[in-house]
C-alpha cells in the first residue's frame, strides 16, 4: 500500500469520525449504521488515492476502527457537556426568579443557604470570603438572566460559574463508561459491517484492476 492510499484512508476516516460526532450531538443519539458509512468513506478515500489489495483493506479496517471510536468519544465528550448546562440551567432557573426579591447583605445570605449556595445553616455561618464568591460572581449573573432572559447557549457563553461546574462534571464522568453505557450486540454488528464495508472496497477496486 502507498502512502498516498493511507492518507486517503485517514482523510476519510477524517470525514467519517466528524460525521458521526455532529450526528450523534444534533439527534442526541447514537446511529450505530453510521459504521457502515464511515467504513464506506475510508474505503472510498484509501481507494482514490491508489491504496489497493489486502494490505489496503486491512489498513483500511483499521482507521474504520479508530474512527468510529474517536467519532463515539468525539460525540460522547459533547454530550456530557451539553447535558451538564442544560441541568445546570433548569437547575437555576427557579433561582433567577427568587432572586429578584433579594435586597441587601442579610436578604442575600438567606437566599444563598435557602436555595444551597453555602452549607452553612444560619448567616453568622457564611464567612465573608465566601458571601463575596456569591455577590461578585452568582448575583450578577442570577440579576442579568433576570433581567435580559438568558436562552441556554448564552447561559454556556456568558456563566463562568457554570463553565466551572461543568468542567467538575467532565472531570468526574469518565469517558469510557460513557462510551459504552448502552452499548449493545447491535452496535457491534454495525461496527463489523463498517469494517467489512472499508475492506470490501479496497478489495473490490483491486479486482477490478486485475480484471482489466
Amino acid at each position: 500500500m502507498n502512502v498516498k492510499g493511507l492518507i486517503g484512508a485517514i482523510g476519510g476516516g477524517v470525514i467519517g469520525l466528524c460525521l458521526w460526532a455532529a450526528v450523534m450531538y444534533g439527534m442526541q443519539i447514537e446511529v450505530g449504521g453510521l459504521a457502515l458509512v464511515v467504513g464506506f468513506l475510508v474505503g472510498v478515500g484509501s481507494v482514490m488515492f491508489g491504496g489497493t489489495g489486502d494490505t489496503a483493506a486491512a489498513v483500511a479496517g483499521l482507521v474504520t476502527l479508530c474512527a468510529v471510536l474517536g467519532g463515539k468519544a468525539l460525540g460522547t465528550a459533547m454530550l456530557v457537556e451539553h447535558w451538564a448546562y442544560a441541568d445546570a440551567y433548569a437547575d437555576i432557573e427557579p433561582d433567577v426568579e427568587a432572586f429578584r426579591d433579594v435586597r441587601g447583605e442579610r436578604s442575600m445570605k438567606k437566599f444563598m443557604i435557602e436555595r444551597g449556595y453555602t452549607h452553612a445553616e444560619s448567616t453568622r455561618d457564611i464567612s465573608d470570603e465566601e458571601f463575596e464568591r456569591f455577590r461578585d460572581r452568582v448575583a450578577p449573573m442570577l440579576e442579568d438572566m433576570g433581567e435580559n432572559g438568558w436562552e441556554l447557549d448564552e447561559f454556556k457563553e456568558k456563566s463562568e460559574p457554570a463553565r466551572e461546574w461543568v468542567e467538575h462534571v467532565k472531570e468526574e464522568t469518565p469517558l469510557l463508561e460513557s462510551m459504552f453505557h448502552n452499548a449493545d450486540h447491535l452496535d457491534v454488528i454495525f461496527l463489523v459491517l463498517g469494517l467489512g464495508a472499508a475492506v470490501q472496497v479496497c478489495r473490490a477496486s483491486e479486482s477490478m484492476k486485475t480484471g482489466l
